[in-house]
């Protein structure tokens, strides 16, 4: 299997856009307290979760609070199914 790009918000953001995100999954990590943005979208391309704006390997963008998380997917545009999701 081909390794995948990593999914940036300027990514995201044309993902949203045209309409290829089927939902937004907000994950809540009980182990360290943040908050992650997973997208399902129709990109085989792209990977699922939110990467840093650099696309650093093996970074995931974290956000401290879900507000700021939510305040993220509005700026980008995205008005479509959300799913909050506890992991341990």
């Amino acid at each position: 299997m081909a390794k995948r790009a990593k999914l940036t918000s300027e990514a995201l953001g044309i993902l949203i856009r045209t309409g290829s995100v089927s939902r937004i999954e907000l994950i809540h990590s009980l182990a360290d307290g943040d908050w992650y943005i997973d997208a399902h979208h129709g990109d085989p391309a792209l990977e699922a979760q939110l990467s840093t704006e650099r696309g650093e390997p093996g970074r995931m963008r974290q956000f401290k609070t879900s507000d700021a998380a939510l305040s993220h997917l509005r700026k980008l545009g995205y008005t479509g199914d959300l799913r909050i999701m506890y992991v341990t």
